[in-house]
């Protein structure tokens, strides 16, 4: 009977033991089952937090692109503008009266050098002004440019007072106040 109470006690030491290394495995396997769901929350947030600055990367990327495209359009769009002003202002020029366009060639001769031998080109109405202005003989000047305004040539220089490159020296420097006054 020793020897059964003996085998009995050790049969319950090694079942208690046994319950022991059973709890503590299980408690063992939950403890790395939570540690890796932690793990993979982690994990997964890090790679959500990623993928948001990327995200917000990429559309800060976007913006700046459709701003530059938005600056680049409204840019042709202004420059369209003042083509389109320009081109209006020069056939207007070149459509004024005999009366007006004389105020203008008036203007422009005075920037002439006084006492230089030379020849004029200009456009039709231009030339007729001219002949009635200057005190030249008509060989001087002549009548062949296809736009109103003139070209004084001489050995020395040349002075181009066309309509169009008169307002391509206006332009030049007026363009970006008017800019700022037409688009501000």
């Amino acid at each position: 009977m020793a020897l059964e109470h003996l085998l009995q006690a050790i049969e319950e030491k090694a079942l208690e033991q046994i319950n022991t290394i059973s709890e503590q495995k299980e408690r063992a396997i939950l403890a790395l089952h939570k540690e890796y769901e932690q793990k993979i929350a982690q994990r997964q947030k890090e790679q959500l937090q990623e993928q948001k600055e990327r995200l917000q990367r990429e559309l800060q990327e976007q913006e700046r692109q459709l701003q530059l495209n938005m600056h680049f359009r409204l840019l042709e769009e202004k420059n369209k503008i003042l083509q389109e002003i320009y081109a209006k202002t020069l056939k207007a020029l070149n459509d004024l009266p005999e009366e007006q366009m004389k105020k203008i060639i008036t203007y422009l001769v005075r920037f002439l050098p006084e006492h230089q031998q030379g020849y004029i080109q200009a456009g039709k109405k231009t030339a007729k002004i001219l002949q009635d202005l200057l005190d030249v003989k008509g060989e001087n000047i002549k009548a062949v440019l296809p736009e109103e305004g003139f070209i004084f040539q001489s050995a020395l220089l040349e002075i181009d007072m066309r309509f169009s490159q008169v307002l391509a020296q206006l332009r030049e420097s007026l363009e970006p106040e008017l800019v700022k006054m037409l688009f501000s």
